[in-house]
């Protein structure tokens, strides 16, 4: 979208700040190429340090979303390495992803404990939304519009059915 309203805060405690580089490290090895280099990237966080996000409303181009409902839908398909292909209410399939992160003290089950991400083709190109959380959510990346894949990560888009898109 042309107009920079890709990513908007329609209610809660937070903001939505440009990310300077829209680079993503998907999994694998050092040393390997592991980038995905979308057209652009979002954080939205809270304004203030030690707040977590709550009440949050937002919207990536048309499809809205509350708290972490970006990741809820109907599994169609697990694999192995806490992934799956899930559908929105709306039927439109998006990639799941989960990894339990070891905590040590009562910050890091508070502040970052999981990872998730969801993956998802919409009209403006192949969007992903990334948070790393505990109980409480820090902070939620948006990467708008896929630009370069890797052959790891290209395979969830297979599986999607949107490969073509980049």
């Amino acid at each position: 979208m042309a107009d920079g309203k890709e990513v908007v805060v329609l209610s809660g405690n937070a903001d939505v700040k440009v990310l300077s580089k829209p680079v993503y490290q998907w999994e694998g090895k050092t040393g390997e190429d592991r980038e995905l280099v979308f057209r652009s990237a979002y954080v939205i966080a809270p304004p203030g340090l030690g707040e977590g996000i709550s009440g949050l409303t937002f919207r990536v181009h048309t499809r809205e979303f509350r708290d972490l409902s970006f990741l809820k839908g109907e599994t169609v398909q697990k694999y192995p390495g806490n992934k799956e292909i899930r559908r929105y209410a709306d039927g439109t399939p998006f990639m799941f992803s989960y990894e339990r992160i070891p905590t040590f003290d009562s910050g890091d089950r508070e502040w970052d404990s999981a990872c998730h991400l969801a993956v998802y083709a919409d009209a403006d190109g192949i969007n992903m939304i990334h948070c790393r959380h505990g109980y409480k959510v820090p902070r939620i990346e948006v990467y708008i519009g896929l630009l370069k894949s890797i052959p790891a990560f290209t395979e969830w888009l297979e599986r999607l059915g949107c490969a073509d898109r980049i």
